[in-house]
């Protein structure tokens, strides 16, 4: 439990008196990452980090940000949903980008590019995507949620962000279960900010029939804004 911590990155009063969960998530700003933190593989692997740590203390989380997404309300054996309006009447120091939306005046796509441009100019913090949700309460009760996840939402998912680079070696590592799994060695390659040096090339079939050898070009992605991957072979080795 966490609470004594994170209650330093959310106010301390909220103008609700009924049983309230408020679900979130704790971020850090790509800059202040990169700057001060870039040791660590990416962002949302320096946070699970942190907040996992037994000694986590509000010095070693000051640099992060909670960030407010849903408010759910419990009253008389039920529950309801309050919308974002929350989040600016209780002076919550961050508010998440929302818009609301017709589908049948508004074309996903453009919707989609609306989130994009946000993603790739104006968000301060790594996205790997966006939900669409029924704004009404009614509706959302309507449709009800199961233990994993609300039938009244639809993540979704950006495509991976790639770029090339040349393969310089391939390395190879035992596994625990005895199999010798290929491990790419990049020339150093800028992914959101992150220098990824290092790609699984998940094993020797993948990179047989796939023709990949030292001089080749790769183009590699960050699936999930996390994990780099092999997309596609863009030039063979000239050296073999």
């Amino acid at each position: 439990d966490i609470s004594h911590v994170i209650k330093h990155l959310v106010p301390e009063t909220i103008n609700i008196n009924e049983v309230t969960e408020i679900r979130g998530e704790v971020l850090i700003k790509k800059d202040i990452f990169n700057e001060k933190y870039s040791e660590f593989k990416n962002a949302r692997n320096y946070i699970a980090g942190l907040l996992h740590r037994d000694d986590v203390t509000f010095e070693s989380i000051q640099d992060t940000d909670f960030m407010p997404f849903e408010v759910k309300v419990f009253q008389d054996n039920s529950y309801f949903y309050v919308n974002h309006e929350f989040f600016f009447d209780n002076n919550f120091k961050n508010i998440p980008y929302c818009a609301i939306i017709d589908f049948n005046k508004n074309p996903f796509e453009e919707i989609f590019d609306i989130f994009l441009h946000y993603r790739d100019v104006v968000s301060k913090y790594l996205l790997d995507g966006f939900v669409c949700k029924y704004y009404n309460n009614e509706d959302r009760i309507r449709l009800g949620e199961t233990d994993h996840h609300p039938d009244w939402g639809l993540a979704v998912k950006f495509e991976s962000r790639s770029s090339t680079t040349e393969l310089l070696d391939i390395e190879w590592n035992l596994s625990r279960s005895g199999n010798l799994i290929p491990v790419a060695i990049l020339s150093p390659l800028d992914l959101d900010g992150c220098i990824i040096t290092r790609c699984s090339l998940y094993n020797y079939k993948f990179v047989r029939e796939n023709k990949i050898l030292p001089g080749c070009i790769l183009e590699i992605a960050k699936m999930g804004d996390i994990i780099p991957a092999v997309i596609s072979v863009v030039e063979e080795s000239k050296e073999y």
